[in-house]
């Protein structure tokens, strides 16, 4: 079907991201000091703290080194330390092997990308530094290298990204973020490499490509200690990103990030006024035009700073990656501010970089048999890798244990303070009589949709009311005795396909936002239209809607709301129905409607919490609350509608 309306989703977000950058640009350019702006970089300080919430303490790193490789005239320690109570990080340190200088060295922390090798993938960049009188880290995040938590399981052994959401997904349940798992891991690095003798710690540096850029550029908003950063192909601007409709991964969307007035630029902000190289790629999906517009407004912030020359920015020629120009790049500026002196160019007679595992990559292991990974996929056991060293745990049982913790000690909830805890997960979900548009009818062989754009929004067409008969209908009627509303799962008129109204009770649909006709078209595959694949239109805006702590969900209830506020629902009783991951909505608009409409529930969709305890939760991201386990759980979520109307459950 084609998505009539969809794009005025799409616009939606761009209008809010859009007007979020212009009050913050003009708070920027009234920035006339040095005092206004220590005074600005301390308030996204503590914005920033302030959603990534780290935790309190930092247990011993109890490191542990495996083997040493001596490769190309370098030394590899191959290496594993904790960052929390069973969760180890398998990392690399890479030294010259024969140093002259007694001195200590400087250092950089090299965050990896998106690449499911993780550190194996990075071959020439720490070796290079190595041999340029540096001491290099390269640890492997959480999903990648040694670190991979799914291997085996059907639909999710790809890309290291698919883990990343469902790590994600869960913890969001809980009221977690995977960016602050991510993060603390870079910082028990920093911490790691600083316990070593051999570095000097006030000559450190952070660098990373594409997700390495975004821990990058984490990393040195909330830690003190980096003496300069160079984030590459990441940076632009989230404005850009949405007006370019481009998907971005759970751990770049900080929940309520742009709720707070935030850029993406207020993290780099956050670090002035430490050195830092901007690197980009003049072809990158990430928009370089919002790289120079970053770099021009750090310029400018340095310079109320007194120090302009600080921040710099090169963008190179090609796509996304770290390519041979990049690293020069940072070679050449780090070794300018740590006063180092410029040895040979990368070393010759290594392997092409390769997403593909090989003899080269298994040497680069900490743990000694290599990247063997083996899983049982009902379990969160893996057999290989990381997994082989003793009280090693998967990422996901701290989820289930979280939720089962919450799951405890929460009280049941009246519907009044339900319906209060609710209004701080999900913003402000107001019911007014939206304005709507005359849509053309569709006729098949034995039905007709009537069809109605609801701005359920100010302005914007966000949803589709559709009345089911054998006749058209070119304005709502008002209806009297009962009316049927259908909620659609995906799609409205494929799931009422056939059906007609019976025993004279009138019948509609709605395609809520994000549904049906109402389907956006940016995705990566839109002949796909695939509900739950990554990257698709489900993923895409529920994490816009992360940004602004306004879950998708939020607007599917506001959607049902208004509807509900329109002729043929007001002067009738009204029977909302609904199946599967529309069952979530409808009960929560019960619970704030003016007028609660009995209730039709099938196919229940998976609880919350149920989610967040198995090996891979079956939820798409627009079903998620961020914390909603903190306040409530389906099962709950019906006993406390049931209060206020009829509820009944069908299998």
């Amino acid at each position: 079907m084609q998505n009539i309306h969809g794009e005025s989703l799409n616009e939606y977000y761009i209008s809010l991201f859009r007007e979020n950058f212009r009050r913050r640009k003009e708070r920027l350019n009234a920035l006339r000091t040095k005092e206004d702006a220590l005074a600005y970089r301390d308030e996204v300080r503590r914005k920033i703290r302030g959603i990534f919430k780290l935790p309190s303490e930092k247990i011993p790193l109890e490191p542990v080194t495996t083997k040493i490789t001596e490769h190309h005239g370098v030394t590899i320690e191959h290496l594993y330390f904790y960052s929390r109570p069973g969760l180890p990080v398998t990392a690399n340190l890479y030294y010259a092997a024969a140093r002259k200088n007694p001195s200590r060295l400087p250092a950089v922390l090299y965050l990896m990308g998106h690449n499911g090798n993780g550190k194996a993938a990075s071959k020439f960049f720490p070796l290079a530094l190595a041999e340029k009188g540096f001491a290099v880290l390269v640890p492997d995040p959480i999903g990648q290298g040694e670190r991979i938590q799914f291997a085996g399981v059907e639909g999710v052994d790809g890309h290291c990204v698919f883990e990343h959401n469902i790590l994600g997904k869960q913890q969001l349940l809980c009221g977690d973020f995977f960016g602050t798992w991510r993060v603390w891991d870079a910082i028990r690095s920093l911490d790691y490499l600083c316990s070593r003798p051999e570095v000097d710690t006030s000559r450190v540096a952070v660098a990373g490509c594409s997700g390495g850029g975004t821990l990058t550029t984490w990393l040195n908003a909330l830690d003190d200690r980096p003496a300069l950063m160079s984030p590459s192909c990441y940076i632009t601007s989230w404005k850009r990103n949405v007006e370019n409709e481009l998907p971005v991964d759970v751990e770049q969307v900080p929940p309520g990030a742009v709720a707070a007035g935030l850029e993406m630029s207020d993290f780099l902000i956050a670090a002035a006024p430490r050195p830092m190289l901007i690197l980009g790629a003049e072809n990158d999906f990430f928009d370089p035009r919002g790289t120079t517009e970053t770099f021009e407004e750090l310029r400018r912030f340095y310079a109320l700073l007194g120090c302009e020359e600080d921040v710099r920015m090169e963008l190179e020629p090609g796509g996304h990656g770290y390519r041979l120009e990049s690293r020069e790049a940072f070679y050449r500026f780090v070794l300018s501010y740590m006063h180092v002196e410029a040895l040979p160019e990368e070393p010759s007679g290594l392997c092409p970089l390769t997403f593909r595992l090989s003899y080269e990559d298994q040497q680069l292991s900490a743990e000694p048999s290599g990247l063997i990974l083996l899983t049982d996929p009902q379990t969160f056991v893996c057999d290989g890798s990381v997994f082989r060293i003793p009280g090693t745990r998967h990422v996901g049982e701290f989820s289930a244990e979280l939720a089962g913790r919450l799951n405890e000690h929460r009280t049941r909830k009246t519907p009044e303070e339900l319906r209060a805890a609710l209004k701080k997960r999900l913003g402000a979900v107001e019911a007014f009589v939206p304005d709507y548009r005359v849509l053309r009818g569709r006729c098949g062989k034995k039905q007709h949709f009537s069809r109605f754009a609801l701005e359920t929004e100010p302005g914007r067409p966000l949803c589709v009311l559709k009345r089911v008969g054998d006749d058209t209908f070119f304005h709502l009627p008002e209806e009297r005795g009962t009316v049927r509303l259908y909620l659609a799962e995906f799609d409205c008129e494929d799931e009422l396909a056939g059906r007609m109204p019976e025993g004279g009770e009138p019948l509609y649909g709605l395609d809520m936002r994000g549904l049906g006709e109402c389907t956006p078209s940016g995705t990566d595959q839109p002949e796909v239209r695939d509900f739950f694949n990554l990257y698709q239109f489900d993923y895409h805006f529920a994490s816009l809607g992360l940004f602004l702590n306004r879950p998708v969900l939020a607007g599917k209830v506001q959607d049902i709301l208004c509807t509900l506020e329109l002729p043929p629902f007001t002067g009738a009783g009204v029977t909302l129905e609904s199946r599967g991951l529309a069952c979530y909505p409808a009960l929560i608009a019960a619970l704030f409607a003016k007028r609660p409409p009995q209730l039709e529930l099938s196919a229940l969709p998976q609880s919350w919490g149920d989610a967040a305890c198995v090996h891979v939760p079956e939820l798409p991201m627009s079903s998620l609350i961020p914390g909603i386990l903190e306040d409530t759980d389906l099962p709950e979520l019906i006993a406390a509608v049931s209060e206020l109307t009829r509820v009944n459950i069908a299998g």
